[in-house]
C-alpha cells in the first residue's frame, strides 16, 4: 500500500471508528468492539524472523506466537508510524535498525471463537542484521528463527496468513 493508500485508509478508519470509545489520550478503545483494526509487523533480517510469544497477561491469543502487533488506534498517525511505536515499544527495535518498510493492503480475518472481525495491515519491516529484543509485558519472549521454522510453529490464528503477505512484498 502506498502512502496515498495508506492515508485514505486511516481516514477509512477515523470514518468507522467515529462512534467507538476512546481513552482520555483519543486513542479508539476496541475493548468491546466486534471490528478492530490492526497491524501486524513481520520482522526480518536475510532469512531471520523476528517472533514473539504472547504473554499469558494479554486478553487475546496468550501463549501464541505472533509478529509485533497493534491496534490502530491513534487516528492523528500514520500506520507507519503505529509500527513504529509498536516495534519499540514491545521489542526495542528503533527507526535506525530498519532498512524500510512496506504495507499490505488490508485484509479480513474473522474469529468466530472470540467473535471479532479483524482487519489486518501486513507490515513487512526489514532490518539491516538482526538485533536483541528488549521486552515489555504483552510477550514473554521474543527470538530470531529461520523463515523455514514458521510453518511448524503453534502461531497466533491468522499469523500464517500475515507472515504470507508481508513476504510477497519482499522483492516488490
Amino acid at each position: 500500500m502506498d502512502k496515498q493508500s495508506s492515508a485514505a485508509y486511516m481516514q477509512h478508519i477515523r470514518d468507522l471508528t467515529a462512534d467507538y470509545p476512546r481513552f482520555e489520550d483519543g486513542r479508539v478503545n476496541y475493548t468491546d468492539e466486534r471490528v478492530c483494526f490492526v497491524l501486524n509487523c513481520v520482522v526480518v533480517s536475510d532469512d531471520q524472523v523476528l517472533l514473539t510469544k504472547r504473554s499469558s497477561d494479554v486478553i487475546a491469543y496468550p501463549e501464541l506466537v505472533n509478529g509485533i502487533s497493534g491496534f490502530i488506534d491513534n487516528p492523528n498517525l500514520s500506520i507507519e508510524d503505529i509500527a513504529y511505536s509498536e516495534l519499540a515499544e514491545e521489542v526495542g527495535v528503533s527507526k535506525q535498525h530498519i532498512i524500510r518498510t512496506k504495507l499490505s493492503r488490508p485484509f479480513v480475518q474473522i474469529d468466530q471463537q472470540l467473535d471479532r472481525e479483524w482487519h489486518v495491515v501486513a507490515v513487512l519491516v526489514e532490518l539491516a542484521s538482526t538485533v536483541t529484543p528488549r521486552l515489555n509485558w504483552e510477550n514473554k519472549s521474543a527470538a530470531w528463527f529461520n523463515l523455514k521454522e514458521i510453518p511448524k510453529m503453534k502461531l497466533m490464528p491468522g499469523f500464517a496468513e500475515t507472515v504470507g503477505a508481508a513476504l510477497a512484498m519482499r522483492h516488490l
